[in-house]
């Protein structure tokens, strides 16, 4: 999600905050806990929410950082709001009072293989976990990403759901997902031509209330032709030069960039 933004907007105008930084207990203190991160009361929500708060009126914030690679946090360092800020983690729609604060929410829901299999790949490749770890972390969360994580999913104005199209037998990647935008509210794109459009370049689309469905094999000029279609020059979103890309990736940065083009500009 992060890097799609990016690539839209510019890294420089992107602030990306991780609510990792805000666990109360880091990776060993956590082995002594009988609760796990998922749950609410492992987190500081609180000075979550001041410090959304703070980036939301341009302020700046002196924040931890959780490393994943040691496990530990990094002393506070300073941190500059930008033009756009994404909240990303376990729980930016837990409290009301930070579900108001944010301008657009949307909810990452692959399915459960796909998700599986991007936490083990993710967790084995950069955090020093072993997929038996991996998967022995994920039986024990059952319940607290069920009860904590997925149940914020009602708050979403946009819920982005990953769906595999064949058997999975490794990390799954582009070539081997179609993706669902799931609007609970009105979008401000006009989702009949975006099926019209994804259609017109052979690509499979489905529209469904509110949930447009769209699988892969689209290249980079088939975004890049799109963005052509759907964008001013002078949008006030997209970066001078976006590095547009191929399969559901590409997919994903037109729709997002559509959405935030349509609430902002």
């Amino acid at each position: 999600m992060s890097d799609n933004l990016a690539s839209i907007v510019g890294e420089e105008n992107l602030l990306v905050i991780s609510m990792d930084a805000y666990h109360k207990w880091d990776r060993e203190e956590m082995k002594t806990k009988t609760i796990t991160h998922l749950n609410p009361g492992c987190n500081h929500l609180e000075l979550a929410l001041d410090h959304v708060k703070q980036f939301k009126e341009g302020k700046t914030v002196w924040k931890v950082i959780y490393d994943h690679a040691t496990g530990k946090f990094t002393e506070p360092q300073k941190t500059e709001p930008r033009k756009f800020v994404l909240i990303m983690g376990l729980h930016p729609y837990h409290l009301r009072e930070m579900r108001d604060l944010f301008d657009f929410r949307i909810f990452l829901s692959p399915d459960e293989d796909i998700r599986k299999r991007w936490k083990i790949y993710r967790d084995v490749k950069k955090r020093g976990y072993t997929p038996d770890e991996v998967v022995k972390i994920l039986a024990d969360r059952k319940p607290d990403s069920v009860g904590y994580i997925k149940a914020q999913e009602q708050y979403a104005d946009l819920v982005i759901n990953y769906f595999a199209l064949r058997d999975l037998k490794e990390r799954a990647t582009d070539k081997d997902m179609g993706v669902s935008f799931i609007y609970h509210e009105d979008p401000k794109a006009d989702l009949k031509l975006m099926k019209k459009l994804f259609e017109d370049r052979d690509m499979y689309a489905a529209l469904q209330g509110g949930a447009l469905t769209v699988t892969g094999g689209n290249s980079k000029k088939d975004v890049q032709e799109l963005a052509d279609v759907l964008f001013d020059e002078d949008s006030c979103i997209l970066q001078k030069e976006v590095k547009w890309k191929a399969g559901v990736s590409g997919i994903c940065q037109i729709l997002l960039a559509l959405e935030l083009d349509r609430r902002v500009c």
